[in-house]
């Protein structure tokens, strides 16, 4: 799980996390609600957690090239 300012008010497709590093977004918590598989046209805000897939090499890549990350769990 992943919350990265840089993503606030951009849509799942455009934070082009699958082109970067090949990790797939499979959930959106946002407050106490749990958005799973959701579209990639969901706006993303402030506060949104990402739950996110791929290989430890993948998610290694992610925080990396995000020096915005907030929180990783």
């Amino acid at each position: 799980e992943l919350i990265i300012e840089e993503f606030q008010n951009l849509k799942i497709k455009d934070t082009r996390l699958r082109e970067k590093y090949g990790v797939s977004i499979v959930a959106v918590v946002r407050g106490d609600q749990v958005i799973p598989s959701p579209d990639p046209e969901l706006e993303l805000y402030l506060g949104d957690v990402l739950g996110i897939i791929g290989s430890k090499t993948q998610l290694d890549s992610v925080r990396a090239g995000n020096k915005q990350i907030l929180d990783n769990v």
